[in-house]
């Protein structure tokens, strides 16, 4: 490896070219001044046998342990120093960005146009947060463009993920943790299946999920003012916010969904047949967290029956544990007693109050109040030991 270093009066030069073991270098600049940093020209090129080896030299843990091709290059211009050109390969990965510097060394005020292309995402789980990384291909598109409105920097973030779009756009403040910017995004999920197990969520069956909504970065995390789409053929919206800083992070939100068929819902997410095939509205206030769905409560209509339900959804098996405190009326009993199989009910008004408990083991209902328009029935029955 051999280094130069020269100055006169007007200029700096150097460079450095070889290879350490395996890995080559080659790299120089010019500048008519150090401080403050003028005329600059630079590159650097390197490529060698592991990324992940050369990560660590910069502090990048995770790389795939693959051959990599390194490329820089930088030019001083009036209003900065101009990024003409990074690029990156190893593993089946591209990446590809421009941009300009106006305050070097500083890089909070930055323009930046970057490109990425994964043909495998797969093989970079050990950089990526959490287990399972899918083998998708990802394509990535982001602008960063500073000052845009005062102070705030603008984002524009477009990613193909597999078969899935998301979209973010957003306008961020100065602050280290980007606290007050607000965000626009969209996604679009063709196979909510892989979606499932790529984000470890209890999801069953194949459907198109949409996404749409604006939030903001707070000091907690992000909240979502608006957030709205479709599972299927069921319409949700949700406002609330996720907590980013937490080691327990919870979802705690306000959401409404209506559809044509709750049990096609919950089939999505579980397997029971004791949901009734109805059309539904529902809404309410529901907190998501370790595998576990908090209703507090949520109540609507099922049919032309209404309903609240208050108590928690447990996904952590393959048949949910489900806890709840369940009420209901309505003008037509037979109605609801023909989907739990029931047939010859009377076609009459009634309410209902319950204890319901669903797990592995069976079904527990429990201090049941059961009232129709001319009889009344009270039926008590202590849980299964």
């Amino acid at each position: 490896l051999k280094g130069s270093f020269a100055s006169k009066k007007t200029q700096y030069t150097g460079n450095l070219k070889g290879n350490i073991g395996e890995f080559q270098m080659d790299g120089a600049f010019e500048a008519a001044s150090l401080q403050p940093l003028q005329d600059l020209t630079a590159h650097l090129e390197s490529q060698g046998p592991s990324a992940a080896a050369a990560g660590l030299v910069i502090g990048v843990r995770g790389l795939p342990r693959e051959p990599y091709d390194l490329g820089i290059r930088l030019t001083d211009q009036a209003n900065g120093i101009a990024i003409e050109e990074i690029s990156f390969e190893t593993a089946g990965a591209v990446l590809a960005a421009s941009g300009l510097i106006h305050s070097f060394p500083a890089l909070a005020n930055m323009d930046l146009e970057l490109k990425l292309d994964v043909e495998n995402i797969a093989r970079f789980n050990e950089l990526l947060p959490g287990d399972g990384v899918p083998a998708v291909p990802l394509n990535l598109e982001a602008s960063v463009k500073s000052n845009t409105k005062g102070d705030n920097d603008s984002l524009e973030v477009k990613a193909r993920f597999g078969k899935s779009d998301a979209r973010v756009s957003a306008l961020l403040t100065e602050d280290q943790k980007f606290t007050g910017s607000r965000i626009d995004f969209s996604a679009d999920v063709p196979d909510s299946l892989k979606l499932g197990e790529t984000l470890g969520l209890p999801i069953r069956k194949t459907v198109g999920i949409t996404l749409r909504g604006t939030g903001e970065i707070t000091v907690a995390g992000i909240k979502f003012e608006s957030a709205q789409g479709k599972v299927g053929r069921h319409k949700y919206s949700a406002s609330g916010e996720l907590p980013l800083y937490s080691n327990e992070p919870a979802l705690n939100f306000d959401a409404a969904i209506e559809g044509p068929d709750l049990a096609e819902l919950v089939s999505i997410f579980a397997v029971t047949d004791r949901i009734p095939a109805m059309p539904y509205q529902l809404g309410g206030t529901l907190l998501f967290a370790n595998d576990t769905l908090s209703l507090k409560p949520v109540s609507g209509n099922i049919g032309d029956n209404k309903i609240s339900a208050d108590g928690t959804l447990q996904f952590a098996g393959s048949t949910p544990d489900i806890d709840l405190k369940l009420s209901a009326d309505g003008t037509n009993l037979n109605s609801i007693l023909q989907t739990q199989g029931i047939e010859g009910g009377p076609a009459e008004s009634y309410a209902v109050t319950s204890l319901f408990k669903l797990s592995d083991s069976g079904i527990t209902i429990s201090e049941l109040d059961f009232k129709t328009q001319d009889d009344l029935c009270l039926l008590y029955t202590s849980p299964s030991p």
